[in-house]
């Protein structure tokens, strides 16, 4: 308990300083198009679907959700290493720039991502993986709180998000069974670490037309950043994968953190009473401490090359193993 409150008293008075200090350089690079613009196909594009309310540039985006929460469908394109930013009218009319017969990562990402790092991390994951990736972004951080106020905040927007996370859900749906190519290709709803609040609130609000049908290939629930009692009643309700895929490691220091914070054991550390219908894989043999296990820092080789080789096969739909201790 000792140590416990050290902890906690520690990050009360980490303010978001640092974070704040690089807010104005993440942007510099990323500009809102005028609406009249047309967007112009390039090599590096991420759809993203976002609740954050629409502000004037040049932080046009920052950590208040839209009033409704309802979901808004962008389009970011890179060219030269500048981002343009388009408003697009539905999800047809973005996902329509990417190439059809790649695989699809519907991706929703955790704690302590401002609009910009969250499209930087999806841009991250399209270029490593060569998948077309669809983001769902929502305000997990707000650069005047603290680590310990801020862990609240995301954890608030993430049960705001989940209406609109079905709305975006519903959107690919819909759009998937117009286009015989993509209903072809292989499709991934990948939950990383606070993501899967978002996900499980999404699930216990009776989206029942959504929960009955089949619209993935996968689900991977990976470092989950959600209290592990009780997960398998609201995992066992989910059909909307044919395969549903649970990652841990017990010695993850991010969802150790969380613990003390919150007292409770993460599912991403150390699952119990297991869902019937998902695989776990434990990967604590490969990842040791870490939380992040699937995306490399821009230029660097920061994850193991065979968490590269797992999570491609899991994306592309191909056979994989991986050694259990």
């Amino acid at each position: 308990m000792k140590y416990r409150i050290l902890f906690l008293l520690s990050l009360c008075f980490t303010a978001g300083r640092a974070q704040e200090s690089r807010f104005s350089e993440l942007w510099k690079n990323i500009t809102l198009a005028p609406a009249q613009e047309k967007p112009v196909a390039t090599d590096t594009m991420v759809v993203m679907g976002t609740t954050r309310l629409l502000k004037s540039p040049p932080y046009f985006f920052d950590h208040e959700n839209v009033v409704d929460n309802e979901v808004q469908i962008l389009l970011a394109v890179c060219k030269h290493e500048r981002w343009r930013i388009y408003v697009m009218e539905n999800l047809k009319a973005a996902a329509d720039f990417l190439p059809a017969n790649l695989p699809w990562v519907m991706y929703v990402e955790g704690v302590g991502k401002n609009f910009p790092l969250g499209m930087y991390r999806a841009a991250g994951m399209a270029t490593q993986y060569k998948v077309n990736v669809l983001f769902f972004d929502y305000p997990t951080l707000n650069e005047n709180l603290g680590r310990i106020r801020n862990y609240y905040f995301a954890r608030n927007n993430a049960k705001l998000s989940a209406h609109a996370l079905h709305q975006y859900i519903s959107n690919f749906n819909q759009y998937t069974a117009t286009n015989s190519i993509i209903t072809r290709a292989h499709k991934t709803l990948f939950i990383h670490s606070m993501g899967a609040q978002l996900f499980k609130t999404m699930t216990q609000q009776n989206f029942y037309a959504l929960s009955k049908v089949t619209m993935f290939d996968r689900l991977i629930l990976n470092a989950s950043c959600v209290p592990r009692r009780s997960h398998n009643q609201w995992l066992d309700s989910v059909k909307m994968a044919k395969a549903i895929m649970v990652n841990y490691n017990r010695k993850d220091w991010h969802l150790k953190g969380a613990r003390l914070i919150t007292g409770k054991i993460m599912l991403g550390t150390k699952p119990k009473s297991r869902s019937k219908q998902a695989q776990y894989v434990n990967l604590v043999s490969v990842l040791g401490k870490k939380h992040n296990g699937f995306l490399n820092k821009p230029g660097e080789i920061t994850i193991p090359l065979y968490m590269q080789t797992y999570f491609e096969a899991l994306f592309y739909g191909r056979a994989w193993r991986f050694p259990e201790k």
